[in-house]
This record gives structure tokens, sequence and C-alpha cells, in this order.
């Protein structure tokens, strides 16, 4: 079973982004990338980075800094819309991702499941219904439109949740996908 997993670079004010740490401590095991905060790169580098690899799964982290939980996204959404700027200074409000593609594909993935796995372990998770409609749904959405054994995770700021907590968070959730598909 191949599993791509990605994390993005560090943006706007933050300085630091989890998800690139823990997908940096987890490519001596898995297929990754750290993708670019770009609406133009990101979908593009993606792409093709799933052409090479052709994934059985695509799990995306990513950091959403206002957030105290590890938040497990339901659906990506065929829509871009953001009131800050990528790391190209690029602000796109109100386009669709895919013209002709689906307003929304939620995952197959069991995400009620793995959220119980969190609480188990003492971890802090929450369900979010999407994704949102920054570069992070973008990628989620491009990701499902491949396969629906796709998961997008949302990790808080290290302050609000250590890099160890989430590290093993990620860890568990992958364990219970490769034991369940």
């Amino acid at each position: 079973m191949k599993i791509l997993i990605t994390g993005f670079e560090p943006f706007l004010n933050n300085d630091v982004n989890p998800s690139m740490l823990i997908v940096n401590m987890l490519k001596d095991k898995y297929d990754t990338i750290i993708l670019p905060v770009s609406y133009s790169e990101a979908k593009k580098i993606l792409e093709n980075k799933i052409k090479e690899v052709k994934p059985d799964i695509i799990l995306s982290l990513g950091l959403a800094s206002s957030r105290d939980k590890i938040s497990l996204e339901l659906i990506g959404i065929n829509y871009q819309y953001a009131l800050v700027p990528d790391n190209d200074n690029k602000i796109i409000k109100g386009t669709k991702i895919q013209v002709d593609g689906l307003d929304g594909i939620f995952t197959n993935l069991d995400i009620l499941n793995y959220l119980d796995l969190l609480k188990e372990n003492n971890i802090p998770g929450e369900l979010s219904l999407s994704a949102g409609a920054y570069i992070c749904n973008l990628v989620y959405y491009t990701a499902l439109n491949y396969t629906k054994n796709s998961l997008f995770i949302h990790l808080p700021n290290l302050d609000k949740i250590n890099l160890e907590t989430s590290y093993k968070a990620i860890n568990l959730i992958i364990d219970k996908i490769k034991a369940t598909i």
C-alpha cells in the first residue's frame, strides 16, 4: 500500500508550520512532499507527485493557527476564497478549482473512528466539515479527485499542541488506515 503524505511550508506570519515538521519526520517511511502555499503551484506540484507515486492513500497536513485541536476534514469543496494572500502575494476571491468538477467530495476514510482513536489517546481532536477555501482545501479537493481514500488534517500551532503529540496523532491515524484499508 502506497501512502503519500503532504505538508506545507510556513506562510503568513507563521514562521513554523508543524505540518512541514511532521512530514519531514515521516519522509524515511513514506512518500512525502512539502507543498508551497501558492495557488498557482501547489495543485500542479501535487498532481505531478501523484503521477509519480500513484498512491493508494493521500494524507495531507496543514496548519490552522486559530484552532486548538487536531481537525479532521470531511469534505473538499470546489471553491477558492480567501482574504489573505498566498506566499506569492496572490488573493483569490470566489473561483472554482475545477470548472466542471463536483461541488464537493467526501473522503471515504472513517474519520469518526480516527477521532475516537485520538480521544482514547487523550489527544484533542475534532471533526471539521470542510478544509475551508484557502490552499489547504485546494490540495484536499485535488487529492480527493484522485482518490477518495484521502484525508486532510489541520494541525494547531505548536504552542497549542506540541510536536510530539501531533506526530503521535498522525502515526496513530496512519496505522489505523493501514489496518483497515
